[in-house]
């Protein structure tokens, strides 16, 4: 017999507040935990909603590509073919989902290309 399994109305999130700085030099910083119950709604809308962005722009720069290629004369299919995304979020204690970034403030973006099978070879 199957089991019906409930989604919950809420999930647990875990945070860790920044460290203030430490007041003397032995004096490690101590980092506070909080946990936070967020709506299971607000955590699908928001992730939704990120997903629903970020796929936009993949679409319009696959887009914006075609047409650079057109523009360009060249009529056959370009020879590498995006593979793969794979992005790195953040989700904080109110359910707000962000691209994660480096201290540059550069989001975390990594692309996997593959060769096109039906590109000519050289």
């Amino acid at each position: 017999m199957s089991e019906i399994i409930q989604i919950p109305n809420s999930i647990w999130m875990i945070t860790q507040d920044s460290p203030p700085t430490p007041t003397a030099a032995d004096d490690p910083p101590e980092k506070r935990t909080r946990k936070t119950a967020v709506s299971a709604q607000t955590m699908q809308q928001n992730m939704s909603q990120f997903l629903l962005v970020i796929g936009d722009v993949f679409v319009q720069a696959e887009q914006q590509a075609f047409q650079m290629q057109q523009a360009s004369g060249n009529a056959q299919k370009s020879p590498l073919q995006l593979d793969q995304v794979e992005l790195f979020i953040t989700i904080d204690g109110e359910g707000k989902v962000s691209l994660c970034g480096d201290d540059r403030d550069r989001g975390a973006v990594k692309l996997t290309f593959k060769r096109n099978q039906n590109s000519p070879k050289k």
